[in-house]
């Protein structure tokens, strides 16, 4: 599995890159990225105390995923994205966020008021002078004979 498939399928936020230019879901208290072929992991961290990553720790064990680090308040699990029981840890442990799923009558209320809303018919118009780029492109022509 993917994981811009794994965030479509659970709803949560579009995957982005980290500094190596890896993707991965961002969380409240950590990430999700992928850990191999068919692996997923999850690093949990900036838990608000010790209680936080033992709760989810034990979780993760019964469940049967393989834990990589245990530290105090933090650590790093990998498991399988096609075990429902190892996910649903995994995105509360990292307490991931989520897009809310909008019901057409909501979808209609909002598009109602959109409609009746006086900023609706506003365009924005912008009334600065046209800037005259004419010297530039003289010198970069120049610049390449």
């Amino acid at each position: 599995m993917i994981l811009r498939d794994f965030a479509t399928q659970h709803r949560t936020r579009a995957p982005r890159r980290d500094e190596c230019g890896d993707l991965m879901i961002v969380g409240r208290r950590g990430h999700i990225y992928e850990h191999g072929e068919q692996r997923f992991g999850a690093m949990v961290f900036n838990t608000p105390n010790t209680r936080h990553w033992n709760k989810y720790l034990q979780e993760f064990r019964k469940a049967g995923a393989h834990v990589i680090q245990n530290g105090d308040t933090e650590g790093s699990v990998t498991f399988d994205p096609a075990n429902a029981a190892q996910v649903r840890i995994a995105l509360r442990a990292i307490q991931v966020y989520r897009k809310r799923k909008m019901t057409p009558e909501a979808a209609a209320k909002l598009a109602a008021a959109r409609a009746k809303s006086p900023l609706s018919s506003l365009k924005t118009y912008f009334a600065a002078p046209p800037i005259d780029l004419s010297p530039f492109d003289h010198e970069r022509d120049s610049g390449s004979k």
